[in-house]
């Protein structure tokens, strides 16, 4: 996977899969919340096919880097 948060090596590592179905509904992502903190570091994975991941502006904290993956 591609890292998007190089050097941040401090904190909990998570990972994110990223689902074409689950109880959740289409297109959706396990877990659904992740509660993470400063320094914590989250890998999404592309679990089915046709997935990216990428920021929201608007809920970015400040000094964050904005980021988006590509598909699959």
């Amino acid at each position: 996977p591609d890292s998007y948060l190089a050097g941040a090596t401090d904190g909990e590592d998570f990972e994110v899969h990223m689902l074409n179905r689950s109880d959740a509904g289409t297109m959706s992502c396990a877990p659904s919340y992740l509660p993470i903190a400063a320094g914590d570091n989250v890998t999404f994975i592309a679990t089915d096919r046709g997935h990216n991941a990428g920021s929201i502006p608007e809920m970015t904290p400040e000094g964050a880097e904005v980021f988006e993956s590509r598909i699959n």
